[in-house]
């Protein structure tokens, strides 16, 4: 009987750790096609608990970055996937990826917004979570998958 009251519990605690959320969407012109990624530099520190030895406590931390090179091949892929063409120059983009991150010791929350590059138009705004607390740079890349999510195929 505890077991399966466990099993339940986890599967609980995975579906309410990850969702996908449209904030707003406009319908992106069929001519835009070229997305130009950029991502937020910051660093997220999150407190995991600590241990002690002998009669000393070491606090325990995780830090990861949003942007790192795993994160951009995630997002070029999934871009690629839906249609669109990704460039390293933003002067022969249509369009920019705007990305950021923000997490905590439950979860992360990754806010993605895509932008005409001339006029600043916000095409579409999106929202991803996911927290299953293994590790920090996992729930960063589980949010970001999760937000990529809503971004219209081409």
């Amino acid at each position: 009987m505890k077991k399966i009251f466990s099993i339940i519990l986890l599967c609980l605690l995975f579906i309410g750790c990850t969702s996908a959320k449209l904030i707003s969407s406009t319908t992106i012109p069929s001519e835009k096609e070229t997305i130009y990624i950029s991502f937020d530099n910051m660093q997220a520190t999150v407190n995991t608990g600590g241990f002690v030895v002998g009669n000393t406590f070491f606090a325990g931390t995780d830090t990861a970055s949003f942007n790192t090179l795993e994160n951009r091949i995630v997002v070029k892929n999934s871009l690629i996937e839906k249609g669109y063409k990704v460039t390293q120059k933003i002067e022969n983009a249509d369009m920019i990826l705007y990305g950021g991150c923000e997490s905590s010791e439950i979860q992360s929350v990754v806010t993605l917004l895509l932008v005409d590059v001339k006029t600043e138009e916000e095409y579409i705004l999106s929202k991803g979570s996911y927290g299953m607390g293994m590790d920090l740079k996992g729930d960063m890349k589980g949010a970001l998958k999760n937000a990529l999510k809503n971004i219209p195929n081409k």
